[in-house]
């Protein structure tokens, strides 16, 4: 089985929605609350097929865990998709650097579009 899908997003409505969507399609998927919380899932041993990470949250951010996750070889080559709040056209040269970009309120089919081909984009 592949890994599971890791959603990483300090909102547990988000974080709630965004797992019975994919569950659903039929993807596994695993959530946390901020960067941290992921880092420390991926280290303990657990995989994932691919990151959703939130940049604005608590204890460690997006653009925090994304800088960590760089400089781990066990962690630099899964996926990130970028889904954020941001106005993406000003803040673009500012977002770290990630497979896709998804902008809030994320839109369910282009979410699952997307999906469908990350094993065509890397990190």
């Amino acid at each position: 089985m592949k890994a599971p899908i890791l959603v990483v997003d300090d909102d547990q409505d988000i974080r709630d929605a965004l797992k019975d969507v994919l569950e659903d399609a039929g993807y596994s998927v695993q959530c946390v609350r901020d960067g941290k919380e992921a880092l420390e899932y991926l280290r303990s041993g657990s995989s994932a097929s691919l990151i959703l990470l939130d940049l604005a949250m608590p204890q460690m951010d997006g653009y925090e865990f994304r800088e960590e996750q760089l400089r781990d070889p066990q962690l630099k080559e899964i996926p990130v998709v970028i889904v954020t709040a941001q106005h993406m056209a000003s803040t673009r040269h500012r977002l770290p650097p990630a497979s896709r970009y998804v902008s809030k309120p994320v839109r369910v089919h282009d979410l699952l579009d997307l999906l469908a081909t990350a094993e065509q984009f890397a990190s």
